[in-house]
């Protein structure tokens, strides 16, 4: 029973770390409003694009699993 308290105790915050880091991830853009090259902002776009997707994968399937945990 307790160590099942903890691997519920580890998925929770592991969600919710990976679900602050994607909100905040978001707000990157208007932080790079003011990029010093075309290139630059392309490549950061590119790649802030990409992380975005990644992050958000990330974090769905932490609370896919999580719901999981508690619901079933």
């Amino acid at each position: 029973m307790f160590e099942w308290i903890l691997q519920a105790m580890g998925i929770f915050a592991t969600t919710a770390g990976a679900l602050l880091t994607f909100l905040a991830h978001r707000q990157v853009p208007a932080l790079f409003a003011a990029a010093t090259t075309p290139e630059g902002k392309r490549a950061f776009d590119m790649h802030h694009r990409r992380l975005s997707w990644a992050l958000g994968l990330v974090a769905s399937a932490l609370v896919l699993q999580c719901a999981g945990l508690f619901f079933l």
